[in-house]
């Protein structure tokens, strides 16, 4: 059977989310300081996801009105994040009400972020079409908006913590270069790989030794023009398995998590970086075989589909 799925999309779907899991292991094992494996992880990670995120969005959008939109956007995203967030406090009922605030800041603020980004879009773009102003234009005006709100008020506050302001601020430039990126096409040749891997890893040595935060966004940005752009014209090693781990990232993004604290406390300290690195890569490949596993066990129930990770059974 014939699909218009782009499997270049998956693959990078996929190769993030090894990323990802490498990252949140290196992170939650307290392992993350002066890690270069860690570093590279985290910069690289989110803006590819959010890229294709935006990328997808014109087919969501044209799909729905606006209110149709947050109503399946809510099942898609928030649906699962309650759901966890439950499965979450029945292991930790004493932080029952502490629980959301750290999950959304440490782990699943990403499904959040990508909840606000897909209804501020569609907002934007009924908007645009009222008051007869080009979406670019107020995109740009709403993200002043949020910006100016960070800097007026303290970053600590309840609202923003909650909601991830300052993580919707971060990147929501990409989310917005995936929804725009008819814009991109010339600047993803092959004549450009070597420009935006110099950036990548001068950004890299800044964080990670001179610990130059500005240069995050930086690193963000060139890491994710330099993988789109090999992935775009055709340098996806082991194509199959990342495309079919980038079919079920979402499912693995959630259930990792639970696999990563159950096993966290057995993981051996290695004074080591490289012995360590090989470890911690096997551990991420056999928690993302396991989240593959659990997932399509738990999807042959459309009801589990559905409250766990927001889609039908098809």
């Amino acid at each position: 059977m014939e699909t218009n799925r782009d499997l270049t999309l998956d693959y990078a779907k996929g190769f993030a989310i090894v990323l990802i899991v490498l990252g949140h292991l290196y992170f939650f094992a307290d392992r993350h300081v002066d890690s270069w494996v860690h570093t590279v992880c985290n910069t690289v990670q989110i803006p590819v996801f959010m890229y294709i995120s935006g990328l997808l969005a014109h087919r969501s959008i044209d799909r729905y009105g606006f209110r149709k939109l947050v109503a399946n956007r809510a099942v898609r995203l928030l649906l699962p994040l309650f759901s966890f967030y439950i499965i979450k406090s029945i292991g930790t009922p004493s932080n029952f009400v502490d629980i959301p605030l750290a999950e959304y800041k440490h782990s699943l603020w990403f499904l959040i972020v990508l909840f606000e980004f897909m209804v501020s879009l569609s907002f934007v773009k009924r908007l645009s079409l009222k008051i007869r102003v080009p979406a670019p234009v107020v995109n740009a005006i709403l993200f002043g908006v949020v910006t100016l709100y960070l800097h007026v008020l303290p970053k600590g506050n309840f609202f923003n913590i909650l909601f991830c302001i300052n993580l919707y601020w971060h990147y929501y430039p990409f989310f917005m270069m995936g929804y725009y990126s008819y814009r991109l096409y010339k600047i993803m040749t092959w004549y450009y790989v070597p420009v935006y891997l110099i950036i990548f890893l001068v950004s890299i040595y800044c964080i990670q030794v001179r610990d130059m935060k500005l240069f995050v966004p930086i690193g963000n940005l060139s890491s994710l023009l330099l993988l789109i752009t090999l992935f775009k014209n055709g340098f996806r090693p082991f194509e199959t398995f990342l495309a079919k781990l980038g079919v079920l990232s979402l499912q693995i993004y959630l259930l990792h998590f639970i696999i990563l604290f159950i096993v966290l406390p057995y993981l051996p300290v290695i004074e080591n970086r490289w012995i360590e690195f090989v470890l911690y890569f096997a551990v991420s490949f056999v928690f993302i075989m396991l989240s593959v596993g659990i997932a399509k066990v738990l999807m042959r129930s459309s009801q589990l589909s559905l409250l766990l990770f927001g889609m039908k059974k098809k």
